[in-house]
């Protein structure tokens, strides 16, 4: 492939995105567009505050290495 596909997929915004929760039987991959709708069917014990930024609260999760 050509350098600068590399680049442009590495940052395009129709990429495809893995579920930024970190379980690990989430395998969710698909659009950025959604990954909200994801996280409220299959993350539901996840909190959001939405504002300028969008920010998710995780609770009773257990990250390998913290």
């Amino acid at each position: 492939m050509h350098k600068h596909t590399l680049e442009h997929e590495d940052c395009c915004d129709f990429r495809s995105y893995m579920c930024p929760c970190t379980s690990a039987s989430c395998k969710w991959q698909d659009n950025l567009k959604n990954i909200m709708q994801h996280r409220w069917l299959a993350h539901k014990w996840i909190t959001t505050l939405q504002g300028e930024y969008i920010v998710s609260l995780a609770t009773d999760i257990t990250l390998p290495g913290a």
